[in-house]
């Protein structure tokens, strides 16, 4: 690589190597540095860069973080980033000294930024994020290095600083109180001098600092100004006889800027990733409730259908009967039930009900299964076993009835034996526990595990819509089982918390 001579007020330095910024892999300057006699190169900060200096001949004193370390030819030293470095010469000879200079942390790739690949229109939003990512940034970002710095907006407002300045800084301008007012960080980009893909600018006293844009989605979001060091290659003296700053301090101040930039570019995607989320979540959210509210008006539409549906057959049936028996002339017989269909429409008619008490579905259950016994008379015996502790127990409007009426429909259908009902209801540990059994014909083992999941899939028909009626009541806490006891009898289990 081509060598690279630097003058300074206190000597030169005569750069063997250089750093790449645009490469990751070249991050090492190597540069002999010559002191002259009796001069100083003043307090400074080594803003993310490690350094190591070894000296070559002459001796003199090194100032580090305000320690005092004399030194002579054959000694070395190594300096943490960020660290205070002052050198004396107060000898009549030059010093001579070996350089190495890292920077430390994660260096950027892309080698600056070229102010032709922005967008310039900002809408609003830019602002915004640019302000949170600030609010929530702004002491971390200073944790990551003490070089000065200022982010201002698309506007020219300062939205973050760093926490101190050189001292020549404020004593001249108070970048801190007064951004604007310092010459620094007003001027604007078309008045800074570019090189090698920096942008910098120099106020009239001598201090430079860099430009960085901050970009967002190809816009521009803000500004970042950093650096306030002194080069004499700008040909412009210093008010304040700062120190003199070497190129591989330069390159690591503008790798500490960049890094600083790249922080709140990363923070302002992050922020609006998490405002896309939120967004979408309040349309799911929006459209969840737009469904739901559809889902429980079908709901309440099929809870009704339910709660309404009367097989046709069985009213058919039992007026066929009623007729027979208003024929024969027995009249008391007739009457009684006719009070039990009475009972059936006034039940099913209240559709307002959500939930009843237990003794009332068991009242609209009895006067189903009364009427059954019309028709099958004595072929038909009936059985119940009630714990009257459960009867005051709140249930679902009509979910018994249905189950009961499945075994007519299915296991008396092709059964021509006498036929049993045998309902047993009982409080077990909290739960309520609701047995229904028939000796109908029993369905195989592999026909009970195909019914459970044709109901459990909620599949809008039978014994799928009670399922569903008892999920949206009970959630997940509620039990819905078939089983067959010696091979026998079918019995159906529900159980419901209490």
């Amino acid at each position: 690589m081509k060598e690279k001579f630097q003058k300074t007020e206190w000597g030169y330095v005569n750069w063997v190597h250089m750093a790449d910024e645009t490469d990751s892999r070249s991050a090492m300057s190597v540069g002999l540095i010559t002191m002259y006699p009796h001069t100083r190169a003043k307090r400074h900060i080594h803003y993310g860069q490690e350094q190591m200096i070894y000296v070559l001949s002459g001796k003199g004193v090194y100032y580090i973080n305000d320690v005092e370390y004399p030194f002579s030819a054959g000694d070395y030293f190594v300096m943490e980033a960020d660290c205070s470095h002052e050198t004396i010469n107060d000898s009549d000879d030059n010093i001579a000294e070996l350089l190495v200079s890292v920077p430390v942390g994660k260096k950027k790739v892309s080698g600056g930024h070229s102010d032709d690949t922005f967008d310039f229109f900002v809408d609003e939003n830019e602002n915004i994020l640019l302000y949170r990512a600030a609010a929530d940034l702004t002491e971390s970002v200073r944790n990551m290095s003490d070089l000065p710095f200022t982010v201002f907006d698309v506007n020219g407002r300062a939205v973050m600083q760093s926490a101190s300045y050189p001292e020549a800084c404020m004593r001249c301008c108070d970048p801190i109180n007064d951004p604007s007012g310092c010459e620094c960080l007003s001027k604007q980009a078309g008045e800074c001098d570019a090189e090698d893909s920096w942008i910098s600018c120099t106020c009239s006293h001598g201090l430079t600092t860099f430009i960085c844009p901050i970009s967002y989605e190809g816009k521009l979001a803000g500004i970042a100004r950093g650096g306030h060091f002194f080069t004499s290659e700008k040909g412009v003296k210093s008010d304040f006889h700062e120190y003199d700053v070497p190129m591989t301090a330069q390159i690591a101040m503008h790798s500490v800027l960049d890094q600083i930039v790249e922080t709140i570019e990363n923070y302002i995607r992050y922020l609006a990733s998490v405002d896309a989320l939120h967004r979408k979540d309040r349309e799911l959210l929006d459209q969840t409730m737009t469904n739901e509210s559809l889902q429980k008006d079908l709901g309440e539409v099929s809870e009704q259908i339910t709660n309404l549906k009367i097989n046709h057959h069985f009213l058919f049936n039992t007026l066929n009967c009623m007729s027979a028996m208003a024929l024969e002339g027995d009249r008391y017989d007739l009457y009684k039930s006719i009070i039990d269909l009475s009972k059936m429409f006034r039940y099913t008619m209240t559709a307002e009900l959500k939930m009843v008490q237990l003794s009332s579905e068991i009242e609209y259950l009895k006067a189903y299964l009364n009427l059954q016994k019309l028709r099958y008379k004595d072929g038909l015996a009936i059985s119940y076993e009630i714990d009257d502790s459960c009867l005051d127990t709140m249930i679902p409007f009509n979910f018994l009835q249905p189950i009961i009426e499945n075994a007519f429909t299915h296991g008396f259908m092709s059964y021509d034996y006498d036929k049993e009902i045998d309902i047993m209801i009982r409080n077990d540990n909290g739960e309520i526990v609701i047995d229904m059994t028939n000796n109908g014909v029993a369905p195989a083992a592999a026909d009970i595990s195909r019914i459970e999941n044709d109901f459990r899939s909620k599949n809008g028909h039978g014994l799928g819509l009670i399922y569903e009626k008892l999920e949206k009541c009970y959630g997940s806490d509620f039990d819905m089982t078939i089983n067959v006891q010696d091979g026998e009898k079918t019995r159906f289990t529900v159980r419901i918390p209490r």
